[in-house]
């Protein structure tokens, strides 16, 4: 059985399904080692018990990028576990094809209208490293 979801906010317990995940204006081009850089979407933040080894936003017209490398000591299944719960609280669906995938990772695919994260973990010794990227687009989808 695997351990309930965090909620650290009254957005992850009530959920948030009709609020954009990203409102202009949208942040300015950055990127950032060891930390999430200012403009980070909160419904992206870094799993529990992470480590930010990089991120970034990037904007264009109504839509940002966004990419993050975290590690963590939380298995593979709990990283996609907490994504896909707080992402499926702000009306994110998965995706039936999981995206392809490198020996000995896994991955999730959502998707909110025009806008899609990927998650993509795999398990080093005993860490895990996983990727996050998204296309997020602002207003209603």
């Amino acid at each position: 059985m695997a351990p309930e979801p965090t909620v650290d906010s009254l957005g992850d317990l009530l959920g948030d399904a009709d609020r954009p995940l990203v409102a202009s204006p949208l942040p300015r081009a950055a990127s950032a080692r060891g930390r999430l850089v200012g403009g980070f979407p909160a419904a992206l933040r870094p799993a529990p018990r992470s480590r930010v080894e990089t991120s970034s936003v990037s904007p264009a017209d109504d839509r940002l990028q966004v990419a993050l490398v975290g590690t963590t000591t939380l298995a593979p299944a709990r990283v996609l576990l907490d994504y896909r719960t707080r992402l499926g609280r702000r009306g994110m669906v998965e995706q039936a094809t999981t995206p392809p995938t490198a020996a000995g990772s896994q991955a999730a695919a959502l998707q909110r209208g025009r806008s899609t994260v990927t998650i993509t973990v795999t398990r080093q010794g005993s860490r895990t490293t996983y990727s996050v990227i998204a296309s997020l687009h602002t207003g209603r989808e």
